[in-house]
């Protein structure tokens, strides 16, 4: 269900094409391909650049799609791989766009299933959400990046939210996920209520297919970035200093962000272009200030 898998896009801007297979999941209980959807729907959205909701599902009713086990995502720019374009496992009968700017009939959705939206994802503080209730209203309404809403909830005080799955890994938010207050205006915080759809599945899926014959194998993950002979972190990230002795740093802590700044405290670091404020717990930049990321 949509509790069993965090995908992990980072610097691939993919978020669309892992919508249509996420919901489907509650469906079929399948891990369905990522890369299908990707690579076989260039025309009509960007691959790692991006693309709207209802190309993606689609291109599913039309295609189908093969399983992540067969034609595995790797986070980079590609092609199609003609060896599994006619592998498929399932498909869907069609989708259904949610009216936009009604949170009332996205509740009425998400009740059901999983709902594919659009968000605006670009505002530090979204990015460097790490729990509770997200309730920053000047995050915009301008959408450019696609997400989950996999269900909402109440907190203690009364107030609703939406659970959103993001695609950006386990380490963001609350294990990749952010609660998102309901109710700030028709379009919702973000722009959650603007663009919304999901798929419907009513008939069988073909037979299995056989397996695809052995290729040459997947091109290699991105780089990751050595700290010292012992450590090292996954690419994007920074290697930060958290202990030295003399000269040397003999302890390590992974940034996860590209080219990050190490905060003086040995303890905390701040995404590139922004000044560590070891006094504030803040990441300053023309006036604005967003919490730092702590190493421990």
């Amino acid at each position: 269900d949509c509790d069993t898998l965090m995908d992990r896009e980072y610097s691939a801007g993919s978020a669309t094409p892992f919508l249509p297979f996420t919901t489907q999941h509650v469906y079929q209980g399948l891990t369905l391909s990522h890369t299908h959807t990707l690579s076989l729907s260039l025309q009509r959205a960007d691959g790692c650049q991006g693309g709207l909701m209802d190309y993606a599902f689609q291109f599913v009713q039309q295609n189908g799609l093969d399983t992540e086990t067969d034609y595995p995502y790797t986070g980079t720019q590609g092609t199609c791989d003609k060896r599994r374009m006619n592998r498929v496992v399932t498909r869907i009968d069609g989708y259904v766009d949610v009216p936009a700017n009604d949170e009332a009939a996205l509740v009425e959705a998400v009740s059901r299933q999983p709902v594919s939206v659009a968000i605006q994802a670009n505002h530090p503080n979204f990015q460097l959400y790490t729990g509770g209730v997200f309730s920053d209203e000047s995050c915009g309404t301008q959408l450019d990046h696609g997400v989950l809403v996999a269900g909402y909830g109440t907190d203690e005080e009364g107030g609703d939210y939406w659970i959103m799955k993001n695609s950006w890994g386990e380490m963001w938010g609350e294990g990749g996920y952010m609660k998102m207050k309901m109710g700030v205006g028709p379009e919702g915080i973000c722009g959650i209520a603007k663009m919304a759809s999901h798929p419907t599945k009513h008939g069988a899926d073909p037979p299995a297919p056989p397996p695809t014959p052995p290729g040459p194998g997947p091109k290699p993950g991105p780089p990751e970035v050595v700290c010292n002979q012992f450590q090292k972190c996954k690419a994007p990230a920074t290697c930060c200093c958290m202990f030295e002795l003399g000269e040397t740093c003999v302890a390590y802590a992974c940034c996860p962000y590209d080219d990050g700044v190490c905060c003086a405290d040995k303890k905390s670091c701040c995404p590139n272009g922004t000044e560590c404020n070891v006094t504030a717990g803040t990441c300053d930049k023309d006036g604005m200030s967003v919490p730092r990321f702590l190493l421990v």
